[in-house]
């Protein structure tokens, strides 16, 4: 007899709770964010030893291209004292959520010219990003939003 009664009360508060749902569900209406500020977050594990020349690849090279092609680069940079990771960068991105649309970005372009002239050719800045490739372990992406 009990269990029985437990089943009606269970049965009974699960036709309240999913009215409770409709009715809130019906209550809600459309809302965007108001003015997201959309960024980029890139975390870096650098293989054993190898941070300091990723570093200096990126000022020398990365960094330059970017003053050279007028691009943004990172707006911030940290080095991460704990964690798996050895490094943060926030990109923002000034369209929004359609920057994602791009496979290849009027800005990519920019700054690819802008690496191929800093390196003496196009041959030598691949060498040049495939050597900071050669330093980087693992990379982690995520999207974020500021309110």
């Amino acid at each position: 007899m009990k269990t029985i009664l437990n089943l009606f009360l269970l049965i009974g508060l699960s036709i309240m709770l999913s009215s409770s749902a409709v009715e809130a569900q019906d209550a809600m209406k459309p809302k965007k964010f108001d003015n997201p500020q959309w960024k980029n977050v890139i975390l870096i594990d650098y293989k054993p030893g190898m941070m300091n020349k990723a570093r200096d690849l990126i000022r020398n090279y990365h960094a330059k291209a970017s003053e050279i092609a007028g691009t943004p680069g990172p707006e911030t940079l940290m080095i991460l004292e704990s964690g798996e990771y050895d490094m943060m960068a926030i990109w923002g991105m000034s369209g929004g959520i359609s920057d994602m649309d791009w496979d290849i970005s009027p800005n990519n372009i920019k700054w690819r010219k802008a690496m191929n002239e800093l390196a003496g050719g196009a041959d030598e800045a691949l060498k040049i990003m495939q050597e900071y490739s050669s330093c980087v372990n693992r990379t982690t992406n995520y999207l974020a939003r500021i309110d």
